[in-house]
């Protein structure tokens, strides 16, 4: 096909006979805008551009024209012999379409513009026979991936198609088209259905192959989009379903139990809500494999809370164990043989102030262990001052020294004996039974503690020893099963 660029245009309108004519002419072919792609265009302005010439020539007293010659005559005869609806004219390979080709290029080149303008007509149909000879030709042989541009080249043809195409051959160029998109559609079908069963087999992109059986509505495509759906499905769930197992990980390596259940909890609760999305997916069949291992996930959630569960109840069981032990010590150590009740520290005392009376070594008392306000008590009764003694141990001097001031003809001055007793009773009940909270004992524990705690506060009954007690029960605090 012969084109124009925006830069140039074939035109000649042959020798000017006079200098008016030849200003015309030229005014003429300045104004002349840039020919398009499109043969229709090119021939409407070709037809106006000839008008013009037409007029240029009766002003100038007319135009000689030039005219083909001899050779160009019978080379250009050659072409057009081809351009008919006898098939059997036709190019049959491509080395003839593209002989031909060369033989038009080479007649074009062979006229001066002026011949190209009287006989433009011509010339455009035979470049377009020529052109649309070579296109089917290749069209019969072209590779597919090279069919969408061939494709466009046919889209051209037709779009450009001069008038007076013989029948047989635009009808030729409209069956090429026409075989050509069916093939390229076939390849693409045949394409996107290959990707598509690559990708389902792990060999794939899913979203791409997904995409590339957009626009095919067979069954096969179909059932392909289905499962592709459906794989990236699975895929998205099977990335959260991970990230919830790595979490599950990560809580189960938290550093307490309660940590440890609060992040389990949290992670069981998200893939219960994974598995509510995949029973409500409607747009494609259930993914079983992502149901499953949602499933699974959860299960092992449960097992896990079960197990710190257990352990949690194993471990408050044996912290309540070790609590009715602690604390029923602490009973003992107050309300026994040996403890510090009123009857048991008064016995204890008198034994311990006979014996400074003839002591034979150093002796640690363990009233003055236990209670060191015992020295403030044996100030006050007795006069005897205790300052220099650490940690309860008495020296012989030290243990004469209290007998000497504590001793009377029948008992001890000022009851300091039995005044000892109610500052250990108190002391003992503050130390020992304060710390025990009774909620936390079993039923036969605290029926001891009841006991123990109501012998000491009957004792003290009366004495501001009592009010002391009831003080201390109020401040200190009570021991926890942690």
């Amino acid at each position: 096909m012969l084109r124009s660029t925006k830069h140039d245009v074939i035109l000649a309108a042959g020798p000017i006979v006079n200098s008016v004519a030849f200003i015309i002419l030229i005014c003429l072919l300045y104004n002349v805008k840039v020919v398009q792609n499109s043969v229709g265009q090119i021939g409407q302005r070709i037809e106006g551009l000839r008008g013009k010439i037409e007029e240029a020539r009766q002003v100038s007293g007319g135009l000689k024209a030039d005219y083909l010659s001899k050779e160009q005559k019978l080379a250009l005869d050659k072409i057009e012999i081809h351009i008919s609806d006898d098939v059997q004219a036709w190019p049959k390979s491509s080395a003839e379409a593209m002989e031909l080709l060369d033989d038009h290029v080479k007649l074009m080149k062979s006229m001066d513009s002026a011949t190209q303008l009287a006989n433009l007509p011509r010339l455009l149909k035979t470049r377009w026979a020529v052109k649309t000879f070579c296109t089917i030709i290749q069209a019969e042989s072209v590779a597919l991936e090279q069919a969408p541009e061939l494709q466009d080249g046919l889209d051209s043809l037709l779009a450009d198609e001069p008038d007076d195409i013989p029948k047989k051959l635009h009808e030729q160029v409209d069956r090429t088209h026409r075989e050509l998109e069916e093939r390229l559609n076939r390849f693409q079908r045949d394409e996107a259905i290959r990707l598509a069963k690559d990708a389902i087999a792990g060999n794939g992109n899913p979203s791409a192959a997904y995409e590339g059986l957009a626009n095919i509505k067979d069954d096969e495509a179909k059932s392909l989009r289905d499962q592709l759906k459906r794989l990236a499905q699975e895929k998205v769930y099977s990335e959260k379903i991970a990230l919830l197992r790595q979490t599950l990980a990560t809580s189960k390596g938290l550093d307490n139990d309660r940590l440890r259940q609060a992040g389990i909890a949290r992670v069981q609760d998200a893939a219960i809500n994974v598995l509510l999305d995949l029973q409500n997916e409607t747009s494609v069949p259930k993914s079983e494999n992502a149901i499953v291992d949602t499933r699974t996930l959860i299960e092992v959630c449960q097992k896990s809370l079960e197990e710190i569960g257990k352990r949690q109840l194993e471990d408050f069981a044996r912290k309540q164990r070790d609590y009715q032990r602690w604390a029923l010590e602490e009973i003992q150590r107050f309300d026994s043989v040996k403890g510090w009740h009123y009857d048991a520290a008064l016995d204890r005392i008198d034994r311990a102030l006979k014996s400074f009376g003839n002591p034979q070594k150093e002796f640690t008392w363990d009233l003055l262990v236990e209670f060191p306000s015992t020295k403030e008590v044996l100030s006050r009764t007795v006069g005897v001052d205790l300052a220099e003694v650490e940690g309860g141990r008495l020296t012989i001097a030290a243990q004469k020294k209290i007998y000497t001031a504590a001793a009377a003809t029948i008992g001890w001055k000022k009851d300091v004996n039995i005044e000892l007793a109610y500052l250990a009773t108190r002391e003992a009940m503050i130390k020992w039974l304060s710390p025990i909270n009774i909620s936390l004992l079993d039923p036969p524990v605290a029926q001891l503690y009841q006991k123990a705690h109501m012998k000491g506060w009957e004792k003290l009954e009366g004495r501001d020893d009592q009010l002391e007690v009831a003080k201390a029960a109020a401040r200190v605090v009570k021991k926890s099963l942690e």
